[in-house]
């Protein structure tokens, strides 16, 4: 069952930026944001989804891309920049769940979400009917 509040999320969220640490990556068009990823170390999210947190994986939580703004490549760009990101500040691995969080998530309205996680490298994690979770191993510069 998802728990979260808006409230909740917000105070973390404040929290992490003024701790000095960047919650995520932001798409601009025009001058103007028209996306977000969140990306940062799983361990931050207090989540784990698989394998030991012994090594630096970075979790991409969520995309959020205005309705004008979408089937453009922008989520690409912004996944792309967020394996960027994580990678130059240690990350070995990145994971994402595409299927996101919630047991009510529809599974075929984010099929076009796997594809560009797959398209980008990201293998399935769990069962390959199913995939919950997908990652992507050696980031090393």
């Amino acid at each position: 069952m998802h728990t979260r509040t808006a409230d909740r999320n917000q105070r973390e969220l404040r929290a992490t930026v003024k701790a000095g640490r960047v919650p995520g990556l932001l798409a601009y068009a025009d001058g103007e944001p028209v996306g977000w990823c969140s990306v940062g170390p799983r361990c931050d999210y207090g989540r784990s989804f698989s394998e030991s947190d012994a090594e630096p994986v970075w979790l991409i939580a969520c995309f959020f891309l205005r309705a004008a703004h979408r089937g453009q490549g922008i989520a690409s760009a912004l996944l792309e920049a967020a394996v960027a990101h994580a990678a130059e500040r240690g990350a070995v691995a990145v994971e994402g769940p595409p299927r996101g969080w919630r047991p009510d998530d529809d599974p075929a309205s984010l099929e076009g979400v796997i594809r560009m996680f797959r398209k980008a490298g990201f293998r399935d994690v769990a069962d390959p009917q199913a995939p919950a979770v997908m990652r992507k191993d050696g980031l090393e510069l």
